[in-house]
């Protein structure tokens, strides 16, 4: 799942799809290529589902922060 990412910086590239690097290259005047997955297309049914899948693990990454937050006291 997720949106495929292509960020090119002074001196990388980066190539991410469904959440996991498949491709680098550091250095200037590279050329970096890669297979992505291409995400589902554009629906109201689709959107939800992302929404809802989003929606649950942010509720567990909240709850993993807060109790980082309030461990440190």
């Amino acid at each position: 799942m997720g949106v495929p990412i292509v960020e090119a910086n002074v001196g990388m590239n980066l190539i991410i799809s469904q959440g996991e690097i498949v491709a680098y290259k550091w250095g200037n005047d590279q050329i970096t290529t890669a297979t992505i997955e291409v995400p589902k297309p554009p629906s109201e049914e689709n959107a939800r589902l992302s929404e809802q899948i989003y929606l649950q693990q942010q509720q567990i990454e909240m709850e993993k922060r807060y109790h980082k937050t309030i461990n440190k006291g």
